[in-house]
């Protein structure tokens, strides 16, 4: 019996150091892939960023053009909302329950 009982021991500290490694091996992971999606969106951003400018300093004739375009991309991610909420006063706090 107390062999049977060490087996068991042993099985299931084998189990949970497994099981420690398999969860550290995903954490580890997704730390990858998170930090792989910023760098790969961070250069997106930079390659649009300066295709703009060699747009805007090449053909002074898009400028307009360009401007309207951006103005729409902003209309349409929802940045009216944040200028407007950044532009509004801040609001004080009333102690009174009304």
């Amino acid at each position: 019996m107390d062999k049977g009982e060490q087996n068991a021991f042993m099985f299931s500290m084998e189990n949970m150091k497994s099981n420690e490694r398999i969860n550290t091996k995903l954490i580890d992971s997704s730390i990858v892939n998170q930090k792989t999606l910023r760098y790969v969106i961070i250069g997106l951003i930079f390659i649009a960023f300066v295709m703009l400018l060699l747009i805007l300093f090449f053909k002074e004739n898009y400028f307009i053009t360009f401007l309207s375009f951006i103005t729409g991309l902003c209309g349409g991610a929802g940045l009216r909302e944040l200028f407007s909420k950044l532009g509004k006063p801040p609001e004080t706090m009333d102690n009174d329950d009304k």
